[in-house]
């Protein structure tokens, strides 16, 4: 029998009910900022707009949860590769070539083994060392695939004597050399738990992270020394404290954690909570910009459960509540780069109901300018991923941005859009 799926306000409202001694009990409070910081001052007064750019990309299906803007096929324009879309009729990664003028067709030049692939995040980066780049993917609920270009076809790696993937699967995968040994390694978050699992007592899945060293022979496995059993969608890695080492943010699903930060401090890897971070919410997006972590989700509010997006010192252990939406309305990917070429930070983050945001750094602090609305055709849809990139090698950032649904609000199931400032 097949099951329909949850929608999104019925899904966020099992999650309130769940929780909702501990929000009534803030109700009673004067509501407060979480981390004792002013909100980002409202500046609706720019003479720039987002406005829609290019073409080729799908404008139908499930796209989520993450992409990455390569130029993959060597010919000095930036292509889109996606894995599958949720419920598509082809299981394998998606290449759309672009052209450098906001043109991109799919490729059908790249040829896949036949492997279990699913929805959920790629990485692409040379992890053999051959100058040929490789693919890495993530699925849910399936595991983790590494597939190897050998001129225009592709082979699998063999993972299965890596003990660590046995029960993992993931949408969040990223490609970085953590070491500093010149091979590229992969870090990959839980997805959670399989459906009915907890009525199994042989079947348990794997939470938190899991590390894949390269190296010459492969990948070997690195689990942290310390960890809680969390899981979630997006992971971001980068410089957060000045100190020697990358630090890496992963999304916890877990209500009310702070425990989204991974540093090595000389035992290992370990997770901690994030200093500065608001306790109360719950994690579904993460970024790392000019040092600050970004979180968005949902964070208690005067309303309930709202839609939030919180930036992190971790210099000083100081926050700041940068936005606060609308009830059960989450903020579900994050984005930074610049794109009018100011050498200002701007940071667009999207929510569960398309509704793009931007922000821009200012004098210390942020201003929040305009809200982009989906075309009615993504209305509804939940935004996945957000990407600020130069596709055209003029001045200033485009911004790859995909979106997805199935509860029946998104009527297109979602699709990929390119989207770029205009002068008013």
């Amino acid at each position: 029998m097949t099951r329909k799926p949850i929608p999104k306000a019925v899904a966020w409202t099992i999650i309130l009910s769940t929780f909702s001694v501990i929000v009534l009990a803030n109700w009673l409070r004067a509501r407060q900022p979480e981390t004792g910081v002013a909100a980002a001052t409202s500046k609706p007064t720019q003479r720039v707009e987002l406005v829609s750019w290019g073409r080729g990309l799908p404008s139908a299906g499930q796209w989520r949860h993450g992409f990455v803007v390569v130029d993959f096929d060597g010919d000095g324009h930036l292509d889109v590769v996606h894995g599958p879309a949720r419920k598509a009729a082809e299981r394998t990664p998606q290449i759309y070539l672009g052209d450098g003028a906001g043109q991109f067709t799919r490729s059908e030049r790249f040829t896949f083994p036949k492997v279990p692939l699913d929805y959920g995040d790629v990485a692409v980066a040379d992890l053999d060392r051959d100058g040929a780049l490789d693919l890495a993917v993530a699925s849910h609920f399936t595991g983790i695939a590494v597939l190897l270009r050998r001129g225009d076809s592709f082979e699998a790696m063999d993972l299965s004597g890596i003990a660590e993937l046995a029960g993992f699967s993931s949408r969040a995968i990223e490609a970085v050399d953590w070491n500093g040994d010149g091979w590229t390694d992969l870090f990959a978050a839980s997805d959670g738990p399989r459906p009915f699992e907890a009525l199994q007592a042989d079947v348990r899945s794997r939470r938190g992270i899991v590390v894949l060293l390269g190296s010459e022979r492969g990948f070997s496995a690195r689990v942290p020394v310390s960890d809680v059993p969390g899981h979630g969608d997006s992971l971001a890695i980068g410089e957060l404290d000045l100190a020697p080492g990358l630090e890496i943010l992963a999304a916890s699903n877990v209500a009310f954690s702070q425990y989204v930060l991974y540093r090595d401090a000389g035992r290992g890897l370990e997770l901690t909570a994030l200093p500065g971070a608001p306790a109360e919410r719950v994690v579904r997006a993460v970024a790392i910009a000019d040092g600050l972590a970004l979180l968005g989700g949902l964070a208690k509010g005067a309303r309930g459960l709202e839609g939030t997006l919180d930036a992190v010192s971790l210099r000083d252990a100081r926050g700041t509540r940068l936005f606060q939406g609308e009830p059960l309305r989450a903020v579900s990917a994050i984005g930074a780069g610049d794109l009018d070429a100011d050498h200002k930070l701007d940071v667009l983050f999207g929510d569960e109901d398309g509704t793009l945001h931007r922000l821009e750094a200012d004098r210390g602090g942020f201003d929040l300018l305009e809200a982009l609305a989906p075309k009615p055709a993504l209305a509804g849809c939940s935004v996945y991923g957000i990407v600020f990139v130069n596709l055209d090698r003029h001045v200033g950032d485009e911004v790859v941005v995909s979106y997805a649904g199935d509860d029946g609000d998104c009527t297109s199931s979602g699709g990929i859009e390119v989207y770029r400032l205009r002068q008013l």
